[in-house]
C-alpha cells in the first residue's frame, strides 16, 4: 500500500503552570481538560480516549515520545517560554532505531541541554505503540498492527509546538494554549546501517526536510556504544560541565563524541575552536593557545580568547608525553581562569570557555593517562569517560564481565531484599497467627459472654414480668386505700354526728365498748348501768373511727 510520507497531525492543547512551594525549584504542571484535534473524522473518538487514559497520558503525547523523560522536557519548554518572555515555537525530533532513542528540542535559549539518548524498556516500546495507534488511528489501519509496529522501529518523528495564548496571572500562575503540529516518517538509513543522530556540527548537504538528519550520526554496533551514548547523555543533559576529557583508542569515535558536548548541551558553537596538542612544537602551541604579544605592543589573540562564550576543544591531550609544558601552562588557566598571552605581562579572563580534551590513552592500565605530568592537571577535569572501541574483543569481553558483575551484585541486592522481605513476611505471619490466636480466645469469650447476656435477659424479662405483677397489686392496693379513706371520712363524719344526736337526745352520757372486728358474742354483753346507754359495734373501720373521736 502507497504512502505519502510524512502522516502529518495537528491538534490543540492548554496547560498551566504554577510555582512550586518555596525551597524547591521548578514549576508544576497541569494540563486543562478540554483538547481539541482537528483534521479527523472523529474527534470526539479521541477525545474520549483522552479522559479514559487521564491527564498524565496527555500530558505524555504532548510534551514527550518514544520514553523520553517527561519532567525534563517539560522544564526545557517552560524555561525557554518563561524565562526569556518569548511565544516562539520549539521543535522536537526524535529518532528511535530498534529500541534506541536520541531526541533533540530545537529554538531552545543558549546554554539550554536540547539533546539526549534513552534505551527503551519494553513496557515503554508497548506504551510508545499505543500512543502512536491513538494519534495516527488512519494509519494504523491501513498498515496493520505487524507493519506499523515494525515501522515504529526505525522512524523519524518531527513536532512543533506554537504558542497560541500565554496568559500570566496575579498569583503568580501561567496559563498558555498550544497548536502542536507533528510528522511521522520512516528512517530507511537507520534500518539498514543501524545509525543513529548524535549532536554535532551540521553536514554540509541540503536538509531535504524537516525529517531530514541534520548532525552526525554513529552505528550502534556494540553494546559498548549503548554504554558510551548512555555516559555522554549524563553530560548533555549538564549544563554546568566546565572540562571534559574523553579518552578512548584510535577509531573508537571519541573525537565526534566530544564535539557532541556544546551541541548537546545547548553552548554557543558558532565560535568553537579544535587545536591538536600533536601538530606542532611546544612553543609554536603555547603561541597559538594563549595569543603573542607583537613588535608594536599589540596582542595577537589565541585560540583561547576566540573561544570565549564558545568551546574550545584539544585533541591529542596527553602530547608531548616527555614534555608537560602545555599541560602545565593550561593548568593555571583551569585553576584561576586567567592566563597571560607570550611576552605579555598583563592577564587575560577566561570568559565562559568550555573545555573539550580527547586523548588515545587510557584512564586505567599501565600507560594510564593519569601518569603523565602533571597529575593535577587531569584531576582539574569536571567530567571524565573512557570509551571503548565497539570491535574490541578484549573491551567486549570486559564490558561483558562488567554487565555481569552488575547483574550479579543487582542479584545479590534482589536476594538481599528478598531474604529481608521472607523475614518479615515470617515476622508478619507469626503476628497474624498470633492475631489469629487472639482473635479465636476473643470469640470464645464473645460466646461465652453471649449466653450470659442471654440468660441475663432472660431473667430480666422475669424481673419484668414480676415487677409487672407487683405494680398491679400495687395499683389494687392504691385503689383499696383510696376507697378505705372515703369509708373512714364518710363513717367519722356520720358516728361524729350520730353521737352527738344520742347525747343530745338522751341527754346522757354514751358509753363505747369496742369489740374485735367480728360480732360480739351474745354471754360477752352486759347489761347497762342505771342511767347509762351502751353503744355495741363490730365494723373496723367504725371502731377506729370512735377510737379517735
Amino acid at each position: 500500500m502507497r504512502i505519502k510520507w510524512p502522516v502529518k497531525v495537528e491538534y490543540e492543547i492548554g496547560f498551566e503552570f504554577s510555582p512550586r512551594s518555596r525551597g524547591k525549584g521548578g514549576w508544576l504542571f497541569k494540563p486543562f481538560a478540554k483538547t481539541s484535534l482537528r483534521k479527523r473524522k472523529k474527534p470526539d473518538r479521541t477525545k474520549t480516549m483522552l479522559k479514559k487514559l487521564g491527564a498524565k497520558k496527555t500530558l505524555e503525547w504532548i510534551s514527550t515520545t518514544q520514553g523520553m523523560p517527561t519532567n525534563r522536557t517539560e522544564e526545557l519548554i517552560l524555561d525557554h517560554i518563561v524565562r526569556n518572555n518569548t511565544t516562539s515555537s520549539v521543535t522536537f525530533v526524535a529518532t528511535l532505531v530498534d529500541g534506541h532513542v536520541t531526541w533533540q528540542l530545537r529554538g531552545l535559549a543558549d546554554g539550554a541541554p536540547c539533546w539526549s539518548y534513552e534505551k527503551l524498556r519494553p513496557r515503554q516500546w508497548e506504551e510508545l505503540l499505543g500512543q502512536f495507534g491513538l494519534f495516527y488511528p488512519e494509519l494504523y489501519k491501513k498498515l496493520g498492527h505487524d507493519e506499523f509496529k515494525n515501522m515504529l522501529k526505525y522512524h523519524r518523528q518531527w513536532k512543533e509546538a506554537r504558542v497560541l495564548e500565554f496568559t500570566t496571572r496575579p498569583n503568580g500562575r501561567l496559563s498558555i494554549q498550544f497548536a502542536v503540529t507533528m510528522k511521522l516518517a520512516p528512517y530507511d538509513k537507520g534500518r539498514m546501517c543501524n545509525c543513529i543522530p548524535i549532536p554535532g556540527k551540521a553536514p554540509k548537504i541540503k536538509r531535504e526536510s524537516d525529517l531530514s538528519v541534520d548532525s552526525p550520526e554513529i552505528v550502534l554496533a556494540s553494546p559498548l556504544v549503548e554504554a558510551d551514548l548512555e555516559r555522554m547523555s549524563q553530560i548533555w543533559q549538564d549544563h554546568s560541565a566546565k572540562s571534559v576529557l574523553v579518552c578512548g583508542p584510535p577509531g573508537s569515535g571519541k573525537e565526534n563524541l566530544t564535539m557532541s558536548v556544546p551541541y548537546g548541551s545547548g553552548r554557543n558553537t558558532e565560535g568553537m575552536q579544535a587545536l591538536s596538542l600533536a601538530e606542532c612544537e611546544l612553543d609554536q602551541t603555547l603561541r597559538r593557545l594563549f595569543g603573542f604579544r607583537r613588535d608594536d605592543g599589540s596582542i595577537s589573540p589565541g585560540l583561547i580568547e576566540q573561544a570565549k562564550e564558545s568551546s574550545l576543544f584539544l585533541d591529542e591531550a596527553h602530547q608531548p608525553e616527555d614534555n608537560p609544558g602545555a599541560r602545565a601552562a593550561l593548568l593555571r588557566v583551569l585553576e584561576a581562569g586567567t592566563y597571560y598571552p607570550i611576552g605579555s605581562d598583563k592577564a587575560e579572563d577566561v570568559e565562559k570557555v568550555l573545555w573539550l580534551f580527547a586523548s588515545s590513552r587510557d584512564l586505567a592500565g599501565p600507560n594510564s593517562i593519569g601518569k603523565l605530568e602533571p597529575p593535577d592537571f587531569w584531576t582539574r577535569m569536571s567530567h571524565v569517560v573512557q570509551v571503548r572501541h565497539p570491535l574490541d574483543p578484549v573491551a567486549l569481553e570486559e564490558f561483558r564481565k562488567e554487565k555481569l558483575k552488575e547483574l550479579r551484585e543487582k542479584l545479590e541486592e534482589l536476594r538481599k531484599k528478598s531474604e529481608e522481605l521472607r523475614e518479615k513476611s515470617e515476622k508478619v505471619r507469626a503476628k497474624v497467627k498470633n492475631l489469629r490466636e487472639k482473635s479465636e480466645k476473643l470469640r470464645l469469650k464473645s460466646e461465652k459472654l453471649r449466653e450470659k447476656l442471654k440468660e441475663l435477659r432472660e431473667k430480666s424479662e422475669e424481673l419484668r414480668e414480676k415487677s409487672e405483677k407487683l405494680q398491679e397489686k400495687l395499683k389494687e392496693h392504691r385503689e383499696k386505700t383510696v376507697q378505705e379513706h372515703q369509708l373512714e371520712a364518710l363513717a367519722r363524719f356520720f358516728c361524729f354526728f350520730w353521737m352527738k344526736s344520742l347525747e343530745e337526745y338522751f341527754d346522757q352520757e354514751i358509753v363505747e365498748i369496742p369489740f374485735p372486728e367480728s360480732p360480739p358474742a351474745s354471754d360477752d354483753t352486759r347489761p347497762p348501768s342505771p342511767g347509762e346507754i351502751i353503744v355495741y359495734h363490730y365494723c373496723p373501720v367504725i371502731s377506729r373511727i370512735m377510737a379517735t373521736v
